[in-house]
């Protein structure tokens, strides 16, 4: 008998993995489930250089970050149908912040990593995230 082999095109792929991303956004416990299905979907391409850019400098370590254990990244491409009730997406990278799939925020293009977090900690902080730097204490705290 011959194993049956599947075959799932990257754009099932890409609509499975962000339905199950989204749908553990308000099952999760923890941070995910208290924000009450807040999550960060990043738009990219295979050629977008700042796409690339992103992944070695931010990527790598989002979920492990206050950021990222606030608001779960889901990757997409950019013609993805899951942004159909999303404002169009021009430019990658693009990041959009969804409460149960409803737009908060969005931010387009990577200037680095500081200035990613920057605004990232803006918009976060709109929807109840207090950011905390690391190696720097709040106003009239120290570190130790």
């Amino acid at each position: 008998m011959t194993p049956t082999k599947f075959h799932l095109s990257q754009a099932t792929l890409s609509r499975r993995t962000l339905i199950a991303g989204l749908a553990s956004l308000t099952t999760l416990p923890g941070a995910a489930q208290a924000n009450s299905g807040l999550g960060l979907i990043m738009v990219d391409d295979p050629s977008c250089v700042y796409c690339r850019k992103w992944d070695a400098e931010v990527g790598r370590s989002y979920s492990r970050t206050p950021q990222g254990r606030f608001a779960p990244l889901v990757r997409v491409r950019r013609k993805s149908r899951e942004l159909a009730n999303l404002n169009p997406v021009i430019y990658t990278p693009t990041f959009i912040l969804v409460r149960r799939g409803e737009e908060l925020s969005r931010m387009t293009g990577y200037p680095g990593a500081e200035a990613f977090y920057a605004e990232l900690d803006r918009q976060l902080s709109a929807v109840g995230f207090t950011p905390s730097l690391p190696g720097v204490a709040p106003i009239g705290q120290t570190r130790t």
